[in-house]
């Protein structure tokens, strides 16, 4: 029974820690990964419900845990994301299956796969760095496997806060700590040269974190001084990195001030579980009428709130906002506790590392960083106190035991169907867009589920646009704007409604685009090639000249084609005139 439960140990920490490896690689890895490692989790469960004699301790984190839960639950609207509802029972089964097994086996377990992942991440990033192996952006240098050096650099903050605190235990061995030196040294070159300063500023809120309780709180006068020390270095190292990359720095405000006109609309509840990306970019075009010229140039496509506290508060609103803060405070709490108790205990500071990395960034977005938000707390507080409440006679050990392990067969299946119906859905539409298939349309609960996932949306609608099923095309487009909205899926759907020959709606779309995004030079070549198709050439003219001064974004080879071609537009125009006279 004792390796049993090793070696299933073992596989819910590989599991978990090959996220990173693989969740960009594989199309939809993160639904694949959280499947696998919910139904590995729950199977957990009901193992440790079955031999265990007390299985309902409930203490103060899971109370709060399951508050924040519910009610981010309660607040998902219709139509529900299938992929955000696995991803929540996903976090369930890792919650209770680390609540259910607090030992130090496991917590080491943890620590060594973490540390080895993050090493692993660091060894990929290096040689991107060196040119032996391909970055995963054709724009930096260092991406790991995670396809942006943003999420590389905050996982590997997290990293280094787990390493820099065993390496200043005394009680390990001069050999383990010499190679976790090591280990620290290669993973804090790769995070310096991931160019992240979410995640430069992440590791060393970690680290001045851990010397203050080390060193400095017991101390009166030095305990002022870090405090004063941290409050003149602050400004000065936000205005450091505002100075190191601007342009980008702009586009953040530019994302949070937007965020806080979404929040002014719907203060109290949000709007809703998951909707962040269907709310964000018509609230930008809004945002975007009065501003400056500057700042409207600095917009983009953006899903994201660049602020997980922002994201909250604008899905969950004040209500939800104060729920997960409760929790956050507690567990920060808790885990300093138990350091302060136990130096062997030290998630408080990968959980700081992560929550100041969430500050700047999205890692609510990537699974790799999802499953680790429930399963540090839960293994680093401890059993803690529970929670005495006054339960039903009925309820005794043997029922106990009968709901949780009902309970897990029932989150296991649920896994199950979900990732058989994702992979089917997948086949079905990568058959469809290389016409392997016969079928026009998927069947009804393959059409379901389609409906009831973006990532399927956004698939299903690029497979029937390539086989021009523009019809088609333009009900997933539609579904998709439920979930997500974007200018590239305005411009889609505008060429959609020129293959069904419907001009107006062509016409609205690139509009609607342009307004989103006024530095996108695309949907204004659009709006005049369609106008150039229709034979109105007063409207195309003006359009012409309109791309000729138009300051895109970002100037490349396409935008210098399409001035190109409004230059030839122009000069044929006057060439036709100058033989009419």
């Amino acid at each position: 029974m004792y390796r049993t439960i090793i070696s299933f140990k073992t596989l819910f920490c590989f599991l978990l820690f090959v996220s990173p490896f693989v969740e960009f690689v594989i199309p939809g890895g993160d639904m694949y990964l959280a499947c696998v490692v919910g139904v590995v989790a729950f199977v957990g469960v009901g193992l440790e419900a079955k031999g265990r004699q007390n299985t309902f301790v409930v203490t103060i984190a899971d109370v709060l845990f399951w508050i924040c839960w519910g009610y981010a639950v309660i607040r998902m609207p219709l139509p529900v994301d299938m992929a955000l509802c696995i991803k929540l029972v996903a976090v369930t089964g890792i919650w209770c299956y680390c609540r259910l097994n607090v030992t130090p086996e496991l917590r080491n377990m943890v620590i060594w796969w973490m540390i080895v992942a993050g090493l692993g991440q660091s060894v990929i990033g290096l040689l991107q760095g060196f040119g032996v192996l391909k970055s995963f952006h054709s724009e930096f240098a260092l991406t790991g496997t995670f396809g942006n050096p943003g999420p590389f650099g905050g996982y590997l903050s997290v990293v280094i806060a787990l390493l820099f605190s065993y390496v200043l235990q005394e009680k390990l061995s001069f050999a383990i700590r010499g190679c976790l030196f090591v280990c620290l040294m290669v993973v804090s070159l790769a995070l310096v040269l991931s160019d992240s300063r979410a995640a430069w500023c992440a590791a060393c809120a970690a680290v001045f974190l851990l010397l203050y309780l080390k060193y400095l709180s017991g101390k009166r006068i030095m305990r002022f001084g870090g405090f004063v020390l941290f409050a003149m270095g602050f400004p000065a190292v936000g205005m450091l990195l505002y100075g190191y990359r601007p342009d980008s720095a702009d586009a953040r405000i530019l994302v949070w001030r937007v965020c806080g006109e979404i929040v002014s609309q719907y203060p109290f509840v949000g709007v809703g579980t998951g909707r962040f990306a269907a709310y964000y970019m018509p609230a930008q075009a809004k945002y975007l009428m009065t501003a400056t010229e500057t700042t409207r140039r600095c917009s983009s496509d953006n899903p994201f709130a660049y602020n997980e506290t922002l994201t909250v508060l604008c899905e969950q609103g004040i209500a939800g906002l104060l729920c997960v803060t409760a929790f956050w405070m507690f567990v920060v709490r808790g885990l300093k506790s138990s350091y302060q108790s136990d130096n062997k205990s030290v998630f408080l500071f990968p959980v700081v590392s992560l929550l100041v990395f969430s500050q700047f960034s999205y890692p609510l977005s990537i699974w790799s960083f999802v499953c680790l938000l429930p399963l540090m707390p839960a293994i680093g507080l401890g059993r803690g106190r529970a929670v005495r409440w006054r339960m039903a006679s009925w309820l005794n050990i043997y029922h106990r035991r009968l709901l949780s392990i009902t309970a897990s067969c029932v989150c296991c299946a649920l896994l199950v169907f979900g990732f058989v119906l994702r992979w089917r859905s997948q086949v079905w539409i990568n058959d469809y867009s290389v016409f392997a298939t016969s079928s026009e349309r998927p069947g009804r609960v393959v059409g379901w589920f389609v409906r009831h996932d973006p990532f399927l949306l956004a698939c299903g609608a690029d497979a029937a646009f390539l086989r021009t099923d523009y019809k088609l095309a333009l009900t997933y487009l539609d579904g998709l704007n439920h979930y997500t909205q974007a200018a590239q899926w305005n411009i889609r759907q505008g060429e959609c409604y020129e293959g069904v020959g419907d001009t107006l709606k062509a016409l609205e779309c690139y509009r609607t685009a342009s307004r989103m995004m006024p530095g996108l030079m695309y949907p204004v070549f659009a709006e005049f090639n369609l106008y150039r198709k229709e034979n109105q050439k007063d409207k195309a003219l003006l359009l012409a000249r309109k791309l000729i001064t138009f300051r895109p974004k970002i100037e490349n080879r396409r935008t210098r084609l399409m001035r190109k071609e409004a230059w030839e537009y122009i000069r044929n125009k006057a060439r036709s005139w100058s033989a009419a006279f």
